[in-house]
């Protein structure tokens, strides 16, 4: 069975031969003190041994089919991982699967979390827009790794320095979001972030943030599909020491209020400076939250929002605000955004719900 590495793409193959075999990863991902030595070949070296001694076989009987060749990419350097895309090839088609590798110490503590998550997400809800967790891995001390779901076809995207959104296709070229389509991406976020909350434990899917992309895109002729890529935490996000419906509603529009924030937020072409975005996300925000109710079947919970006092919200998001990291630099610009943010949020809630 043949092997082949490549980083990112068919362009750039990888080898022993090559001078980035060992090259040392980018300092600024590794933050382990032992790290610094980390090279590109230890990576490769990783997920080969990795599937080697019991990926193919997860992968075998995943695809019901035997294996004959395998392309691995390394697709990018994240926060917490280095993911690998790894390609299967039996005798018919080919089979994406991703390989999450964390060797940072910020790295393994989450690995672990979120393939419980994961696990936990895809057997409790009906729907799914999360990956699959397959199979968790430690080759050794230094390297731990999960093997999931890959979206195939689905991109990244951010917004750029006048407010537009890009989508980053690698295989297409990079293309523009329409005014409608931006809309319906807010939309569906926020909807799969509301299929998620909890209503009765106030757990849900956090952190996230547009500027880690976490959420992915595809474009199928006129119409947009998102899926959730990560989920690094599942918990409550506010501590509610009561219980029954009136709880339960206090705490479904704190969850609002912070979506609809948060919602707003990306940072320019992905890593330069923090940005707000335009009523395009709060409209797609309000209404994908409310279509989140519908899918969960929680239609009775919408009244509850037409009694709500403007007022009332605003002092709410001013409390949502102080309980931020203070040194976060979303901060700033939600504070400086923050009232005219409520009024809209207000005026198209009525109308909505």
């Amino acid at each position: 069975m043949k092997i082949n590495c490549f980083l990112s793409n068919f362009d750039h193959p990888v080898s022993e031969d090559k001078e980035i075999w060992k090259k040392s990863f980018p300092i600024s991902y590794l933050k382990s003190k032992n790290d610094d030595k980390f090279t590109y070949g230890d990576y490769f070296n990783a997920v080969l041994l990795y599937i080697e001694k019991q990926g193919l076989k997860v992968i075998s009987d995943i695809i019901k089919n035997k294996c004959k060749s395998i392309n691995i990419f390394l697709e990018k350097h994240g926060a917490f991982y280095h993911p690998a895309r790894i390609e299967i090839i039996d005798d018919y088609r080919s089979y994406f699967f991703v390989l999450n590798v964390a060797v940072s110490d910020s790295g393994k503590n989450c690995l672990k979390r979120e393939y419980n998550i994961l696990k936990r997400l895809n057997e409790e809800f009906k729907h799914s827009f999360v990956p699959k967790a397959y199979d968790i891995g430690n080759i050794n001390e230094n390297i731990n790794m999960f093997l999931g779901e890959w979206f195939d076809g689905y991109n990244e995207f951010h917004m750029t320095k006048n407010g537009d959104i890009i989508v980053w296709d690698n295989n297409l070229g990079n293309f523009t979001l329409s005014k409608e389509q931006k809309k319906e991406l807010y939309t569906k976020a926020s909807k799969i972030l509301t299929y998620y909350y909890n209503i009765e434990t106030f757990e849900q899917i956090f952190p996230w943030h547009h500027a880690s992309g976490d959420f992915i895109v595809k474009c199928k002729k006129d119409e947009l599909d998102l899926k959730l890529i990560t989920v690094r935490n599942y918990a409550p996000l506010f501590y509610n020491p009561e219980e029954g419906e009136e709880s339960s509603l206090q705490g479904l529009l704190l969850f609002l209020i912070n979506l609809s924030i948060r919602m707003r937020l990306d940072r320019i072409d992905g890593v330069e400076d923090i940005i707000w975005g335009d009523d395009s996300s709060i409209h797609g925000a309000l209404k994908g939250f409310f279509e989140g109710l519908k899918l969960k079947n929680r239609n009775e919970l919408i009244p509850y929002f037409k009694t709500l006092n403007c007022s009332y919200i605003y002092d709410l998001a001013l409390e949502i605000v102080e309980s931020y990291n203070q040194m976060s630099s979303d901060v700033e610009i939600i504070r400086k955004n923050i009232g005219s943010h409520i009024k809209e949020f207000c005026e198209n809630c009525y109308g909505i719900c």
